[in-house]
């Protein structure tokens, strides 16, 4: 085949099509149409290698067929004959040509095997083409078209995919030619990118004001500035100076655009209509009219004929219509024509196929190198099924489950799936028919979602889920709705209560809506319906008014309802209008949801600190009303921004949609039961409401943090169901800790997932009995007894090492010693994430200190690898001020000088520059200072521990040439008074107890300072024989751990845990229970450990 048979076809059409005309305006008969076309063709054949020779006059036992290639057979017409084609579909004509080809396709089928599917009927007179096809039991024929470039287009691809064969509709072929990499995704999104970034269309400006509105609420990213990841997303379109949240628009506009046809394609094969959509399109020969067809696509197309009103509602994405130039045009062709190569028969009839074309692409909206970055993430089928499983859900169609995240609607389909295996069983007993189960589905499976591309591809699934009962009813609205379910229109103002009507904004202004039409559904959806339809219509306000009348509407609040229309109206005539009315209506779609029995989905994993500022005020009182910040000044900004947007969509959904007694299952973060500070206010897990009291009750935790549930990310999962109710609830509470695979794939089953496991049931209470929102300890019910004797607050403080933000700088290594006691060194200027220029040069002496790291330290030891310059002063906090420095450090002060950057304006990678002397320094302090630095940094006698370990493991850090290591950022450290007190606290750490109650309550990536305030180590005492026997011990495991030999460490490690027992008053079976907990979580102690990265 012809290596660019995209550019071949495109010349020939063009070539082909001119030549036609000029046949057709020549022929004396329908063999002169046939000569010319048929060598026309051949020609095209020849050149683009393909091997389908023609066959002309070709009998068949029906009659014959004029002209056959492959499976494309054509009948000729003469065109200044009675019998000529024509563009009126029912003329004499092309009935005739079209029943022809209609038996051809039969007599093909009957004497060669041939499927209907895979035959293309063409009826040509030269100036006039007709297309057949049979996909089914009926002929579905395509107006007539005159001959174009376009039209043509269609004939000779048809000869290259029914003379070869067509791309079957897989998830795999849809993603390679769609998917971020495709062709036609690559040069269709540069198309639509630049389409918007230059039109001055009012509508496809307020649209795309619109669409950031709702997205960058919920995106967790700045869609605004010039964020690196997006940059990256440019790159790989190929988009030279994007704008970044009109590069996204594009991406959704385009995919949007996709699955509009796609669902289109795939409704049309359950549909009794049967018109193809695409077909339709593809085939329009001038750009108006693919323009035209497209506006009906837009406007509801076969949705609307099927009764399904809502499928586009509140769609953000056809603004192209209204910017329309070649671009858009272009865009489409290439879409379409993409979409033409793949056989529409291999769509298949099965829902859960269906979905997966749409499910897999969307995960591919974004290229593989970004899609980690910008949170692009699909929750997998089996991930869903455990929520629903967890929360007891079986399918009865009466109990209503709400997702206020839907995304692109997994949990929606997967409910609706058991309730029609929940039907077929129970059909002859409950007592209705597939009407009524229809009516009762709309009713109580809902999904809300603030991204309108997600919006769109979960009504599209979900009317796919339920294609075999959307023919019992006239009329369908699904229940998905483009709204925010934490931010209520209630809620984003003071006005509802202080007002008589509830605002609404939108990118064209506020919309106050009287509370009189808010008071019941029915009565807000017919007052919606009429607002859209009379302002679409140019109804005079009174006439809008007289239209309520009819439908029942009250209009007392007379002011209100002119401002709303008149609003609207101006809306309309200045071109900005055609969706706020529905706008409207799905933002209360919160408001009438009522109460339902279960909850579940998998809500935004978004930091407070990444939502956008604005929204993030209006939402503070809402966290603050849960209880959900909890600390203040700078903590609680430090702790506030690692809060997790997931926690207030917990309490919201139990608040506002749980009826009492019901169940929320939620994929949230593992993180909320683990972090010190900002998980502090989530797992107070009650809130206050009308002087009364709501408990959150957890019944079940399945922690999936050790596995990568989600492509290409290593979130730390896990599954939270509780109930809602009125009583306290005591612990300790049912915790699954999953251990298998570090990876399960997403296209597994549920019991696929389960087969590959373990699950180790422990049990959680908080680590702090005093304090029910500390975080929780985490361990098998047999071992509490004996942790609960280590858990409490330890005499001992624990400090963070010392922190520079630009190690690159600081961190050296010694070349050599000058006779006179300076240094040569060089910097390690490719340490951690900022890279900066190489150094060799002489240094004094004096400010040089060994450099703990976090790789130096393991279980037993602690031997600094490299040197670090600590030019600081540990009483003031600052660094050593210069005047001193210049005068006593000379070469050290012109070394730090070489990076000190620009003090008017700071760069990344200069001491200036860096984030931390920014926030936390005066630009008068010397610029060299760094952070964490006290007189505990220079103790001699340190125990230090690693932030980032999956294995909790103490050493002890001692002089070294008379200096006392500094610990880098990455390590804690605690100070100790002398080396025998420091060997006890590093034996009293490194003891099973204390491994099992560390490992029980943090995450591996914070074992921080907070050790030492859950860890109950008591103070050392020289007169106490069990410490002085600890401290020997750590004495004998370093020496033994420095020569290598763990046999001889393991057996003085059990007889620490047995010194240790006795210090914290743990009997022997209650420490054998400590150790069997550790042998079944699968936590041995180990002798080392991967390095860390150097974080800057």
């Amino acid at each position: 085949m012809h290596s660019n048979i995209e550019a071949l076809i495109e010349e020939h059409a063009a070539r082909m099509a001119e030549g036609m005309l000029a046949a057709a305006r020549s022929a004396r008969s329908e063999e002169d149409v046939r000569h010319a076309v048929n060598t026309l063709i051949d020609a095209f054949v020849k050149n683009a290698g393909l091997n389908i020779p023609g066959r002309h006059e070709y009998g068949l036992a029906g009659g014959r067929i004029d002209s056959k290639y492959g499976h494309v057979i054509i009948e000729y017409k003469d065109p200044k004959g009675s019998g000529k084609i024509t563009l009126n579909k029912d003329a004499p004509g092309n009935r005739a040509v079209v029943e022809q080809l209609t038996k051809r396709f039969h007599d093909l089928q009957v004497e060669e095997h041939v499927e209907t599917e895979r035959i293309l009927g063409v009826g040509c007179d030269g100036d006039t083409l007709v297309f057949v096809t049979m996909p089914g039991k009926d002929t579905v024929v395509v107006d007539p078209q005159p001959v174009t470039p376009y039209t043509v287009t269609r004939l000779l691809r048809a000869l290259v995919s029914l003379g070869a064969s067509g791309l079957a509709f897989t998830p795999k072929n849809l993603a390679e030619r769609f998917g971020s990499d495709g062709e036609s995704a690559q040069k269709g999104i540069r198309l639509i990118h630049d389409l918007i970034h230059e039109t001055q269309n009012p509508k496809a400006q307020i649209f795309f004001r619109q669409w950031q509105i709702l997205f960058g609420e919920v995106c967790g990213y700045d869609i605004h500035g010039r964020n690196p990841k997006i940059a990256k997303l440019a790159q790989h379109y190929g988009v030279r100076e994007a704008d970044p949240a009109k590069l996204l628009f594009a991406v959704h506009t385009y995919y949007a655009l996709f699955i509009k046809l796609l669902a289109a394609e795939i409704v049309a094969s359950f549909s009794p209509l049967g018109t193809s959509t695409l077909e339709q399109i593809a085939s329009a020969a001038t750009p108006e009219a693919l323009r035209e067809r497209l506006r009906t696509l837009e406007q509801g197309g076969i949705w609307s004929q099927l009764g399904i009103h809502n499928f586009l509602e509140g769609d953000l994405f056809s603004w192209y219509l209204d910017a329309w130039d070649e671009r858009s045009e272009q865009a489409v062709r290439g879409m379409t024509t993409a979409l033409k190569e793949f056989d529409a028969t291999t769509l298949s009839v099965e829902p859960s196929e269906s979905r997966d074309l749409l499910k897999q692409l969307y995960q591919q909206l974004f290229p593989k190198s970004v899609r980690h970055d910008l949170g692009e993430y699909y929750t997998p089928d089996w991930l869903a099924e455990l929520v629903l499983d967890e929360l007891g859900y079986d399918g009865n169609p009466d109990r209503r489950l709400l997702d206020p995240a839907c995304g692109s609607g997994t949990f929606l389909v997967m409910a609706l799936n058991r309730v029609k295996a929940w039907y077929a069983q129970h059909r002859y007993e409950c007592g209705y028919d597939e009407k009524e189960l229809l009516r009762r589905v709309l009713n109580n499976i809902i999904g809300f979602d603030l991204n309108p591309l997600a919006v769109m591809a979960a009504r599209t699934n979900y009317l796919m889920a339920i294609r075999d009962l959307v023919r019992h009813a006239d009329s369908v609205e699904l229940p998905v709705y483009l709204c925010d379910s934490i931010m209520t229109p209630k809620d984003f103002s003071t006005a509802a209560a202080a007002f008589d009507y509830v605002p609404v904004t939108t990118a064209v202004g506020q919309f106050n809506i009287p509370n009189e039409v808010l008071k019941e559904r029915g009565t807000f959806d017919r007052y919606a319906r009429t607002l859209h339809g009379c302002v679409e219509n140019s109804y005079s306000f009174g006439e809008f008014l007289q239209r309520c009348a009819s439908e029942g509407v009250p209009t007392t609040q007379h002011e209100h309802h002119r401002k709303v229309y008149d609003s609207l109206l101006e809306a309309k005539r200045q071109d900005r209008n055609g969706i706020w009315a529905r706008i409207i209506k799905n933002a209360f779609a919160p408001l009438f949801v009522g109460t339902v029995d279960f909850v579940a989905g998998n809500p935004p994993w978004v930091n407070w600190e990444n939502l956008p500022e604005e929204y993030r005020n209006k939402m503070k009182p809402l966290w603050q009303e849960y209880g959900l910040f909890t600390l203040s000044g700078s903590a609680g900004r430090l702790g506030g921004g690692k809060k997790d947007l997931s926690m207030l969509f917990v309490y919201s959904g139990v608040d506002r949609f749980l009826r009492n007694g019901g169940k929320l299952g939620f994929v949230i973060t593992q993180s909320v039961f683990k972090t010190q500070g900002a998980g502090d206010g989530f797992r107070r897990l009650r809130f206050a409401r009308d002087a009364r009291t709501t408990y959150l009750k957890p019944l079940a935790v399945a922690d999936l943090s050790a596995i990568q549930v989600f492509e290409g990310a290593t979130n730390r999962t896990a599954v939270f169901v509780c109930e809602k109710q009125r009583e306290s609830f005591q612990y300790p509470v049912s915790y699954g800790i999953w251990r298998g695979p570090s990876r399960i794939s997403q296209d597994v089953s549920l019991d696929e997932a389960r087969s590959l496991v373990n699950v180790l049931r422990v049990a959680a209470l908080p680590v702090d009995p005093e304090l029910p929102n500390s975080p929780w300890l985490t361990a098998p019910r047999h071992a509490l007894r004996g942790i609960l004797k280590v858990i409490g607050k330890s005499p001992y403080e624990a400090y963070a090492g010392c922190c520079t933000w630009l190690n690159a700088v600081y961190w050296i290594r010694i070349l050599g010693r000058l006779p006179n006691g300076d240094l040569l060194i060089e910097n390690l200027h490719d340490v951690g994430k900022l890279k900066v220029e190489h150094v060799q040069t002489v240094i004094e002496p004096d400010l040089v200190y060994p450099l703990l790291r976090g790789r130096d330290v393991k279980r037993w030891h602690a031997e600094p690898s490299a040197h670090i310059i600590l030019a600081q002063d540990p009483v003031t906090r600052t660094g050593i001020r210069e005047a001193v420095m210049k005068v006593k450090y000379p070469k050290t002060y012109d070394y730090l000088k070489r990076f000190e950057g620009d003090p008017k304006k700071p760069a990344r990678g200069t001491l200036r520059g860096r984030s931390g002397y920014r926030q936390y320094f005066k630009p008068t302090d010397p610029f060299y200072s760094m952070y964490n630095v006290g007189e505990y940094t220079l103790a001699e006698w340190k125990v230090v521990w690693r932030e980032q370990s999956s294995f909790f493991q103490a050493g002890l850090s001692e002089p070294k040439g008379g200096r006392a290591p500094l610990p880098d950022h990455k390590l804690m450290l605690v100070p100790c008074r002398a080396e025998t007190e420091a060997h006890y606290l590093t034996s009293m750490l490194n003891s099973h107890p204390s491994l099992l109650a560390v490992i029980s309550y943090v995450l591996s990536t914070s074992t921080s300072t907070h050790v030492l305030e859950n860890v109950r180590v008591p103070k050392f005492d020289g007169e106490n024989s069990d410490h002085e026997t600890a401290a020997n011990l750590s004495r004998l495991c370093h020496a033994s751990a420095a020569r290598g030999d763990a046999d001889t460490v393991a057996t003085l490690e059990a007889e620490i845990d047995r010194v240790a027992a006795r210090i914290w008053g743990i009997t022997d079976d209650e420490l054998r229970a400590i150790q069997d907990a550790l042998a079944e979580m699968g936590l041995n102690r180990a002798d080392a450990e991967p390095e860390d990265a150097e974080e800057e």
